[in-house]
C-alpha cells in the first residue's frame, strides 16, 4: 500500500510541475520523452507484475502472501502452493469432484 501511495504522489507531482516546464522548454519534442516513459512502464508491467488471470482467490493469496497465506483446507493449500512450485499445469483437469 505504501509503494502505491508513494508512486501516486510522485506521478501527481511529476504531472503537475514537470510536464508544463518540459513542454515549455522543448515543446513538441517532449512527446518523445513521454513515449519512452510509456514504453518503460509497459515493459515494467509485462515483466514484473504477476499474472492473475485464471487463478482462484487461494492461488492469489499464495502468489502475493507466499507461504504465510491462510488457506482453509489441506487440499486447497496443496493446490494453491503448487503455483509457487510450478507443478500446477491445468487446474481444471486436476480437480476431482466428489459425487
Amino acid at each position: 500500500m505504501t509503494v502505491t501511495w508513494i508512486t501516486a504522489v510522485a506521478v501527481i507531482f511529476f504531472n503537475t510541475f514537470v510536464n508544463p516546464i518540459a513542454l515549455e522548454a522543448i515543446a513538441w519534442k517532449y512527446y518523445f520523452v513521454f513515449i519512452v516513459v510509456l514504453i518503460t512502464m509497459g515493459f515494467t508491467v509485462y515483466f514484473y507484475y504477476p499474472e492473475t488471470k485464471g487463478y482462484t482467490l487461494e492461488h492469489m493469496a499464495v502468489i502475493f502472501d507466499g507461504e504465510d497465506a491462510v488457506i482453509d483446507s489441506k487440499e486447497t493449500a496443496i493446490r494453491a502452493n503448487s503455483v509457487i512450485s510450478g507443478t500446477d499445469k491445468n487446474l481444471a483437469t486436476t480437480r476431482e469432484e466428489k459425487v
